[in-house]
């Protein structure tokens, strides 16, 4: 889990899930003229292979998070907040760049299996056939185990290569997307090129919910499945935060949690509760809540951006969007900066964080 949240942490503030990578390869590998690597003249007839990153995810995923790397690079944000993430994840993100040149588009997701927390990275750009060992020993590494890992392998019996050890796995797909995570969920989503199996894009959070907030054309989109391990853990969140009824409404909501990136930055949230009239109830909890963090910044000091937010219900939908500017991001990052650098430090000089899927 602590893997997860660390990927996502990364995703959210830098662009795509980074944490688990470090001295990969550039943008700049060749396009093969070739039969690639591992790939028979056979497999080459079979289905091709899906142009979105989101059709990989294939089961019963809990949590996603995508994001267009290439918008979060370009934002004023982004360089500003990289020291205080470097500081917030013990690590230097300069070891990364390569591979966040490299990448497009990320999507990450997450889903509790057989009482443990699985993940599955998807990269979309452009990568070589040395990146896919690279990622996957650095994955390896932050992977807390009982005893040592196995030896990695690379099994070449399927249409696709895959690299892999006891718990983890990666492959690359035509040299575009390069695919990492728990071994089980990453064979399924190979598999599932040929084999039509429920994809994420076939899902209800995806064509209904994400689709309303335009998920896949915003910088971060983020997506959670009622009642699966992001919305508990939305829950658990909200009630540490004093919206303990709020969170009770949520966790039974498919949701999804757009962010765009103009000159500041725009939040838009969707969630779609399971019963009619629902959303009114969850609209006045959310709306009270607002007041009270609202009241709580003023108190603080710091400009009052959550009174211009909307939030409206419809049925069983809630709907809320806010915007805040360039100022008074700076206003917030200030003092955001100082928290973490003092969260960073003690934690740190724990040691790094374990990352763990």
């Amino acid at each position: 889990m602590q893997t997860f949240r660390a990927l996502a942490r990364a995703l959210v503030c830098v662009g795509l899930g980074v944490g688990v990578a470090s001295g990969c390869a550039s943008s700049k590998s060749a396009q093969p003229t070739t039969a690639l690597p591992g790939v028979s003249e056979s497999a080459r007839a079979l289905a091709p292979v899906p142009r979105d990153p989101a059709e990989l995810v294939v089961g019963a995923p809990e949590s996603i998070v995508l994001a267009r790397a290439a918008e979060l690079r370009g934002s004023a944000l982004f360089e500003r907040l990289r020291p205080y993430v470097e500081r917030a994840t013990c690590a230097s993100l300069s070891e990364w760049d390569d591979l966040v040149r490299a990448t497009a588009r990320a999507v990450l997701a997450s889903r509790s299996g057989g009482g443990a927390e699985e993940w599955l990275l998807v990269l979309d750009g452009s990568y070589a056939e040395t990146d896919v060992e690279r990622v996957l020993r650095a994955a390896s590494a932050r992977t807390p185990r009982s005893g040592a890992a196995a030896p990695i392998s690379v099994d070449r019996s399927g249409r696709f290569a895959i690299t892999e050890d006891d718990v983890l796995a990666a492959s690359l797909l035509e040299r575009r997307l390069l695919v990492l995570g728990s071994k089980g969920w990453l064979r399924a989503a190979l598999a599932a090129v040929d084999q039509p199996t429920a994809k994420l894009t076939q899902l209800p959070l995806w064509t209904g919910v994400a689709a309303e907030v335009r998920c896949t054309e915003e910088a971060v989109c983020v997506l959670a499945v009622a009642n699966g391990s992001g919305a508990r853990a939305l829950q658990r969140g909200l009630a540490s935060a004093g919206a303990k009824a709020l969170g009770q409404q949520l966790v039974a909501a498919d949701s999804a949690l757009t962010l765009s990136l103009p000159a500041g930055a725009e939040l838009r949230l969707r969630a779609q509760l399971p019963e009619p009239g629902a959303a009114e109830a969850a609209q006045r909890a959310l709306k009270d809540w607002l007041w009270q963090v609202g009241l709580l910044t003023r108190l603080a000091g710091l400009p009052d951006v959550l009174s211009a937010a909307q939030v409206s219900a419809n049925g069983a939908a809630l709907s809320g969007a806010l915007s805040v500017s360039e100022a008074d991001l700076v206003r917030y990052e200030q003092r955001a900066g100082q928290l973490l650098t003092g969260a960073a430090l003690s934690s740190c000089e724990r040691g790094p964080v374990a990352a763990s899927p």
